[in-house]
């Protein structure tokens, strides 16, 4: 753990806020529904981080010159973080470990899932008389039915 990051873990622990919670806050007011939603009234909401993290990033100005929609959210930045731990060489245990991921598939879900596809340029060069036809499996659903019916009438 880094300094700033134990700083802020030690911060949490020596709060004079009595709450289990690491992540916790004293609510500038409570009302019933507030209380019936948390585990403990210092709890933290789930979309707290989000909702903070809004504030905070339109209150610095930085992205002033985007509109509100294309500004980059909590849930963005986490996914640029996880995909270049990733680029980094970093192996997928680790950053699963780092991103409190249960599964492997949510961490492919971060890298896989948040960087453009480039265009391959392709070109169309099979030679269908390098292809051994039986050995294809022509039953197979996966085949359109217009194909498979054609290579029957052959057949036939």
């Amino acid at each position: 753990m880094g300094d700033p990051l134990w700083d802020a873990v030690s911060d949490a622990i020596t709060s004079t806020t009595h709450c289990p919670y690491l992540i916790h806050c004293r609510p500038a007011r409570m009302d019933r529904r507030d209380l019936a939603a948390k585990p403990h009234p210092c709890a933290i909401l789930p979309d707290y981080l989000t909702k903070q993290f809004r504030k905070w990033r339109d209150e610095s100005g930085v992205y002033d010159r985007l509109q509100p929609r294309e500004r980059p959210s909590f849930h963005d930045i986490r996914a640029l973080g996880i995909m270049l731990y990733f680029k980094a060489g970093y192996p997928k245990e680790y950053i699963m470990a780092l991103a409190g991921h249960a599964t492997e598939d949510m961490t492919n879900h971060y890298i896989d899932g948040h960087e453009q596809q480039q265009p391959l340029q392709v070109a169309a060069g099979l030679d269908i008389s390098t292809i051994d036809m039986t050995n294809i499996n022509w039953k197979d659903q996966r085949i359109p039915r217009e194909l498979a019916k054609l290579i029957d009438e052959e057949e036939s």
